[in-house]
Order: structure tokens, then C-alpha cells, then sequence
């Protein structure tokens, strides 16, 4: 009888994942039936055809009734030469093309981050105590690579992230008040940027502070607003909801470490190699210091990519890695499977932008350009 639940259970399963992998595939077709309408590195009379089809199904109207040209035949907006067959490519997301655009410069940061951080590990693997070395390296680097992007508008989540980090340690550790206020507060916060933050200016700051600060102050303040100190990615607000994650995971971690009762002999401690402990509980040398919060939420792997591991988890291996019993791959092999699967990531995305304009006709909302 079991066997026959297993059975009728894996059935369902499978027609779900049938079904599943058809409406995708269904939904990715009509996409890119759809996207040949505007790709103008398509003939004409394929364009027509497509058109007409899309039109026998209710979509796109009768015309442009702006210019005049059948079926709609103008620019969208957002679609720039590509390299795939001739097709245009799809670089409406401003992230997206932000990121495809500095993908060089990125991967060699990436590079010089593993690095860096190897020859400092390398550096301070005879210290007596390795985080007094690692630590302040990280924060130095990190903040580096925060200004690069963000220019003097890191100042903005810098004082955030102070500010969450003073209220963790006042409140961390105080039963049911505890994880309110270091959730409420992360909250809040990230609730005020997603809305605000845009409107955030140095000289809104030094008007508020006009009557502690000279004009000539002022004018100083004002002026970090220039296009040349706003850094490579200005809108720093849009790293903000996983930098919120980071956040709140600090200060959890602090909240959950001083609640729990600790033995003396040492037993609690997570052994080198057992990752799934440092998890949920950190070794015995961190001490949810300033610069190891700092180091955690400016990290730049993180920072970019997201909330990877969690704060007991980054901090435990700032002083020791982890044992090279933890992972089937190493050295190399790491290196290889990761540069195959981001260069598989980015090439699904390159032929999905080349043969399907969502974004663009979403921003553009062609549906409403028909007569």
C-alpha cells in the first residue's frame, strides 16, 4: 500500500512539473512571437506577418496612431544593437544594463577580492589571534568598494547600518522586546528608503542644518551632490533590501547568543569543518564587534549578490576558514564550477533579452499605442 502511495504521489508531482514546464514554454514562444514585432533587425515581411498574428488575437490595435505606420512600427524605447543573430537586445532594465555594462570592471574586482583576501589570510595565518588582522581589512576594503559604487551617497546606508548596529547592542538579548525592535527598526528603515531615499540630497542636509552650520559648511555639504562624487552606481537604495537582511541577521544572532546558556568546556564550539553549526551558533572568538558587523554587511561579494550566509556563519570563518573536509570541491575545481555555471547564468540571459522584450514593451506599455 505504501508503495502504491509513493507511487500516485511521484505521478502527480510529475504531471505538475509537466504542467508547469508547458505553460513556461508556452508563455516564452508567445514572448518571443510577440518581440519579433519590434525587433527592426527583422524583415519586414516577417515583422508583418507576426504582427497580423498577434492582431488576429486582440493584442496591438489596428495602427500607430501617433505616427501613422501599420502595426505599430515605431522605436521601443530601450532596445539596443545586440549580438545574437542579428536580433536587438533588450537593455530597458536600468540594474541589468548597469551590470552588463560594468561586468569587466566587476569581474575584475572579483579577482582581486579572492586575491587580496587570500594574501592577508596568508599574512596572518601566524597571529595569535588572526581577526585583529582580517577584520580591519575587510572593513577598509569594504568601505573602499561601497565609496566606488556609491561615491559620498554611501553615507546614507552607513549611518543606517550604525544606527541599527548601536540599537542591536541595547536591545539584542531582551526577551519578546528584543527581536521586535531589531526587526521593527530594520523595517522601518527599509520601508522610509524604498520611498524616500530617491529623494535623499547633502543639500536638503545642510538647509536642515542651516542654523548649526555656516554658509560656507553648507556649500561644502551641498556640493558631495556633484555627478563626480555620486560614485559608479549612484542609487544606492536598490542594494539596500538585502543590506536590511545582513541587518537583521546581526542582530538575531547577537539576540539568540546572549539568551542561550554556554558551557565552560568548550563543547559548544563549532568544529572547523561542521558549516550547518556555525549556522546557528559562531565560535567562541566572535565577539559581535563594530568591525566584524561592519565587515559583514559591506563584504562585497555579499553586498552585490546577497545575504549568502548568515552573520555567525561569516564571522566564524573571518579568523578560521572552514576545514577542507566541508566541501567536495576545492582549489580549482571551485574556481572552474563556478565561472561554468555564471557563464551559463549569462548566457541564458543574453539569448532571453535577445529574443524577448518584456521589459521594454512593459515600460513602454505598447498595448495602448493601437488605434
Amino acid at each position: 500500500r505504501e508503495g502504491g502511495t509513493d507511487g500516485v504521489a511521484m505521478r502527480r508531482r510529475a504531471y505538475l512539473w509537466a504542467f508547469v514546464i508547458a505553460a513556461f514554454t508556452s508563455w516564452s514562444l508567445k514572448g518571443m512571437a510577440m518581440s519579433v514585432r519590434w525587433d527592426p533587425g527583422v524583415s519586414k515581411p516577417v515583422r508583418d506577418a507576426f504582427a497580423a498574428a498577434e492582431r488576429s488575437m486582440g493584442f496591438g490595435g489596428g495602427g500607430d496612431a501617433t505616427t501613422g505606420q501599420p502595426y505599430g512600427y515605431r522605436g521601443l524605447p530601450g532596445l539596443a544593437r545586440g549580438w545574437i543573430a542579428g536580433r536587438r537586445n533588450d537593455l530597458s532594465d536600468n540594474q541589468w544594463r548597469t551590470f552588463r555594462d560594468n561586468l569587466p570592471l566587476l569581474a575584475a574586482a572579483a579577482v582581486a577580492t579572492s586575491a587580496l583576501s587570500r594574501a592577508v589570510r596568508r599574512a596572518a595565518r601566524g597571529a595569535r589571534d588572526a581577526g585583529k588582522i582580517l577584520i580591519p581589512f575587510h572593513v577598509v576594503y569594504g568601505a573602499a568598494f561601497a565609496f566606488f559604487l556609491h561615491g559620498f551617497g554611501a553615507l546614507w546606508p552607513a549611518c543606517l547600518c550604525l544606527a541599527h548596529y548601536a540599537l542591536c547592542r541595547a536591545a539584542a538579548g531582551r526577551p519578546m522586546i528584543g527581536p521586535i525592535l531589531v526587526w521593527g527598526f530594520a523595517i522601518a528603515a527599509l520601508a522610509r528608503v524604498q520611498f524616500r531615499a530617491h529623494e535623499w540630497t547633502f543639500a536638503s542636509l545642510a538647509d536642515a542644518t542651516s542654523p548649526m552650520l555656516s554658509r560656507a559648511a553648507r556649500q561644502r555639504i551641498a556640493a558631495l551632490d556633484a555627478p563626480r562624487n555620486r560614485g559608479s552606481s549612484p542609487r544606492w537604495w536598490i542594494h539596500y533590501n538585502l543590506l536590511t537582511l545582513r541587518m537583521i541577521s546581526f542582530g538575531m544572532d547577537l539576540h539568540w547568543r546572549r539568551l542561550e546558556t554556554r558551557d565552560d568546556d568548550g563543547d559548544d564550539d563549532a568544529g572547523p569543518g561542521d558549516h550547518r553549526s556555525l549556522v546557528s551558533r559562531s565560535r567562541r572568538e566572535v565577539r559581535y564587534s563594530l568591525g566584524e558587523y561592519l565587515a559583514y554587511v559591506t563584504y562585497p561579494p555579499l553586498y552585490l549578490a546577497g545575504p549568502t550566509c548568515t552573520f555567525n556563519a561569516f564571522a566564524s570563518q573571518l579568523r578560521r576558514p572552514l576545514g577542507a573536509g566541508c566541501v567536495a570541491l576545492r582549489g580549482r575545481s571551485v574556481a572552474r564550477y563556478f565561472a561554468a555555471k555564471f557563464a551559463g547564468v549569462l548566457l541564458i540571459l543574453e539569448v532571453w533579452t535577445h529574443t524577448i522584450y518584456a521589459n521594454a514593451m512593459c515600460k513602454s506599455r505598447v498595448w495602448q499605442w493601437g488605434s
